[in-house]
């Protein structure tokens, strides 16, 4: 793509990812994997950078979206005491999770988008004043089962340094099943 030459306003926060017609919202769209990237304003004084916490949303996922929280209470919260703030979409419901038991369909989509994610946040982080080796990843609900699922998976190996979970984890019951084929079914 064609470099910007001017600084990009990016005020507008990602689409919700689609999934089960049951829940629906307004804004869903299958084009969602986006992330939400909020930086305090002024260079770091420390020459490695910020820290970076990374916040996976919950909502058994089937439900929720990274523009579901209040950015601006973030930004006072976080931000405003020198920490890089980035919640990040994951494929929700069938479009995540689905499975046929087998290589056409193994499943788990929606935690390779949460690997890609971190891979992409490696990769950029440092153009934002961040520090890639201070990311902390956390999450509640389904949030907090997917960052220990990630603590034990050896593709996000190296892509974040700490995890905090809140509310979940991978041992929940619903975080796992037996039976994803017949579910998805």
């Amino acid at each position: 793509p064609t470099p910007w030459t001017s600084p990009l306003s990016a005020k507008v926060l990602g689409f919700t990812c689609a999934t089960y017609p049951d829940f629906l919202y307004p804004d869903a769209k299958e084009d969602c994997l986006t992330l939400n990237l909020i930086k305090p304003a002024k260079p770091s004084s420390n020459p490695t950078g910020y820290p970076v916490m990374v916040f996976i949303h919950g909502g058994a996922f089937s439900i929720g979206s990274s523009s579901d929280m209040n950015h601006t209470e973030i930004a006072e919260r976080m931000v405003t005491k020198g920490i890089i703030f980035i919640s990040i979409n994951y494929r929700l419901g069938p479009f995540g999770f689905f499975s046929t038991g087998h290589s056409d369909a193994p499943g788990n989509y929606g935690l390779w988008d949460q690997i890609q994610a971190l891979k992409f946040i490696q990769k950029i982080i440092g153009s934002f004043g961040g520090n890639s080796k201070a990311v902390t990843i956390f999450g509640e609900s389904a949030g907090g089962a997917s960052v220990s699922w990630l603590t034990i998976t050896p593709e996000a190996k190296d892509l974040f340094a700490r995890a905090i979970l809140m509310s979940g984890s991978a041992l929940a019951p619903f975080a796992h099943t037996d039976q994803v084929v017949e579910t998805s079914e």
